[in-house]
């Protein structure tokens, strides 16, 4: 393993075996990718890591879609100019990925496109049409080859994303539309089974089995109304699958038992005045959230902080104040390695000292040796 070298060096990162407030004491920012210049107008809106930890998808308000190696650099640059980019995630490991337009006041199927994005050949290769407006979130679903899309047409489509040889590159169709009254947030299961739906018009959470869509949700959980808790704009399940995971624009956020739907914490003391919509993240081994905030103060000089909880008893268990110079709304933990991406203009990469890793490592090492 190397050791980072400031904010500028190169660090090669351990596999992630397991998280700890202990291992993360130290957490510290490795990379500051400052991408914008000096233009603070835009902001990153979704970031994604693929399933291998070894990339990292951007896209941005100034419809620009960038791909970053666990170093920081910038290996691929994709522009969107005519239709903007969000929502962005990847289909498979490094190849291929999905986003939305960024359109928040065109109407039109032709305005609100899926793009599946081919990475290395910087080509469309398919556009999943149907939304009539803003694309909201999407979900994929690697075990099964599909995708969940919600947007402000009050509708969620199913999409298949096979890369079938048969099948020319062109418009798509959706396989399902579910409609709803109001927004929708939804998320896929880790095992691609079972996907969640939250409608905010009823503050409702929805199971449904993908085997089965057609018949309705076969679980509905009602949230109870709470003024500091505001409205969800993100589910996530734990990669365990026995989670969900909150995400709202309020100054809480909760975690739900995915079988019952029951409230099993609330996570609280991280900063949100604004009320923007923030994005909670897990650890790889479902055991933390992590996610972005304001920091303790408004004004000039008030840099972004990145929060993380126990994910079971909802416990604020550090805080670190960031290099953001705004709000850091979004957050991704690297599925597979000590190493976390955080954005707002810019984009951080954090990682704990060398140190902490080798020695956890060695301890684990030696109990299961």
């Amino acid at each position: 393993m190397k050791q980072s070298d400031g904010m500028s060096g190169t660090i090669d990162m351990e596999p992630c075996l397991q998280m700890s407030p202990n291992l993360l004491s130290d957490m510290h920012q490795f990379r500051y990718i400052r991408f914008q210049g000096n233009d603070t107008s835009y902001k990153v809106n979704s970031m994604d890591w693929n399933s291998s930890g070894t990339h990292l998808i951007a896209s941005s308000d100034d419809s620009v879609v960038r791909i970053f190696d666990m170093n920081g650099v910038e290996v691929n640059l994709i522009p969107s100019k005519k239709h903007g980019s969000d929502c962005i995630q990847w289909l498979n490991d490094t190849n291929t990925a999905v986003f939305a337009s960024k359109y928040e006041t065109q109407i039109g199927s032709d305005v609100h496109k899926i793009r599946h994005l081919d990475v290395e050949r910087k080509t469309f290769m398919h556009y999943y049409c149907g939304h009539e407006r803003q694309v909201t979130g999407i979900s994929i679903n690697r075990n099964h080859n599909c995708f969940l899309s919600a947007s402000l047409d009050n509708t969620i489509r199913l999409w298949d994303s096979r890369l079938d040889a048969q099948i020319k590159p062109g418009d798509r169709r959706s396989l399902a539309i579910l409609k709803c009254l109001g927004r929708s947030v939804v998320s896929f299961d880790p095992l691609g089974v079972v996907f969640a739906v939250c409608l905010q018009m009823d503050s409702s959470i929805r199971l449904y089995d993908l085997r089965n869509y057609s018949s309705g949700p076969f679980t509905v959980s009602r949230l109870q109304p709470n003024a500091a808790f505001g409205e969800v704009y993100g589910l996530s399940f734990s990669p365990n699958a026995k989670m969900i995971a909150l995400s709202t624009n309020g100054s809480q956020m909760g975690v739900l038992d995915a079988y019952t739907l029951n409230e099993m914490s609330v996570l609280t003391g991280f900063k949100n005045e604004l009320r923007k919509e923030l994005e909670l993240s897990w650890s790889p081994d479902s055991n933390y959230l992590f996610c972005g905030s304001s920091g303790a103060f408004a004004g000039p000089g008030n840099y972004g902080h990145l929060n993380m909880f126990n994910a079971r008893t909802g416990d604020h268990l550090k805080n670190w104040r960031s290099l953001h110079e705004a709000f850091t709304r979004i957050v991704k933990v690297n599925p597979m390695y000590y190493m976390i991406a955080s954005a707002c203009h810019d984009i951080s990469y954090w990682s704990p000292t060398t140190e902490v890793v080798d020695d956890l490592i060695e301890k684990i090492e030696g109990k299961t040796g």
